[in-house]
């Protein structure tokens, strides 16, 4: 089975995430989506840090919510694994629990920049299937990487989870309203 794996916070989960995940399964470049919950990145100072089951839990709710949860599941494989959590790590760890799948992973044009800063990203390269880069507003990178494909025709996402947090108590439709009515319930990045 080709996988793809999604990682991140998800802190929140947004309707650009799910987007993604959708784009991924429509145009068949993965028979299924694991969002990959991460810990606290090696590479970003992140203040508002919900704990790890508010994120699968959210993350959940907006897949299950949107019916994608028949091909886009959570995982919390990193969450268990030593920190700092390493992507090449996690991969190796599904390559041996999975010997059968074929694992590619999807990140941002924005990551794509520093890949080569990233821990064994050669090994990384060697691992994966392909690497799916999907567009940032205000990018417009091409990279010299082999396996990477970048999703022209992807959802183009203009915000992030920073800014979503910073709109929770606003009317926005940015993210599930169940995800927002989960987020105010448990009184989530209330400043």
């Amino acid at each position: 089975m080709n996988v793809a794996l999604y990682f991140g916070s998800f802190n929140p989960i947004h309707k650009g995430h799910t987007s993604i995940c959708k784009h991924i399964i429509d145009m068949k470049y993965a028979d299924e989506v694991w969002l990959i919950v991460s810990p606290q990145s090696p590479f970003k100072k992140e203040a508002d840090l919900a704990k790890e089951g508010h994120r699968i839990n959210m993350a959940t709710l907006a897949l299950k919510d949107e019916n994608l949860d028949d091909k886009v599941s959570v995982n919390d494989i990193e969450l268990t694994m030593p920190k700092p959590s390493w992507t090449v790590d996690t991969l190796k760890k599904l390559c041996s629990q999975f010997p059968e799948n074929r694992f590619s992973i999807i990140m941002g044009e924005d990551n794509i920049v520093n890949f080569d800063k990233w821990k064994e990203y050669k090994t990384i390269l060697e691992l994966c299937e392909n690497i799916f880069v999907y567009p940032r507003k205000g990018r417009s990178l091409k990279s010299s990487f082999p396996k990477v494909l970048y999703m022209e025709k992807a959802p183009l996402l203009d915000y992030n989870s920073t800014y979503i947090r910073s709109t929770i108590n606003k009317e926005t439709t940015l993210i599930n309203e169940k995800v927002r009515d989960y987020i105010i319930e448990n009184q989530l990045y209330a400043k």
